[in-house]
């Protein structure tokens, strides 16, 4: 996602823009870490479960990786949020990049939720012996963001903001998905 964001981004021909998604990066990594926590862990645990022939256990796993990653998300968007300005300040965020900054980590921020559950859903699901149905939805968002960008980003001038939108609408739709 960050790849094709920074790429369109990027035709734009505004280093700022450019300097403003890299800036919110660590922000979107920090999303796919805790659901990579929380997918892969599950998985592990319901291959575990599964092989021992205990499907409750399984399911129990399953449930509390998707309810965790959705509540995670809101959290954390939420606290991303609130704590926008010391955040992006942190972050690196100059009075030049402040606001492409602020609005591509604020859509990332809303889409919290979406962006967790749909990278920590991918590997549940494959840790119930869905590779395929896995690979699809990590597909269908990441095309869903490459078609997006350019519309957003280039033809509807919304920079930075629409690579973020682009990015959740992705998300959203491998959440759908799964």
């Amino acid at each position: 996602y960050n790849m094709a964001d920074t790429y369109f981004v990027g035709q734009t021909q505004d280093p700022l823009q450019v300097a403003a998604v890299s800036l919110a990066n660590p922000i979107f990594v920090m999303f796919l870490a805790i659901s990579q926590l929380l997918g892969i862990g599950g998985s592990a645990m319901i291959s575990i479960f599964l092989g021992g022939n205990k499907r409750k256990f399984a399911k129990q796993s399953s449930s509390f990786a998707c309810y965790a990653s959705l509540i995670l998300g809101a959290i954390f968007g939420l606290l991303i949020v609130i704590f926008m300005d010391p955040i992006l300040k942190l972050l690196g965020a100059t009075k030049e990049t402040y606001q492409f900054s602020k609005d591509y980590l604020f859509y990332i921020a809303i889409g919290g939720p979406f962006v967790l559950f749909s990278n920590a859903f991918g590997h549940v699901i494959r840790g119930e012996g869905a590779a395929k149905a896995s690979m699809i939805g990590g597909m269908i968002g990441t095309i869903i963001n490459i078609v997006l960008d350019p519309i957003l980003i280039l033809y509807l001038k919304m920079g930075t903001a629409g690579a973020a939108i682009a990015t959740v609408i992705g998300n959203i739709a491998g959440t759908l998905y799964y």
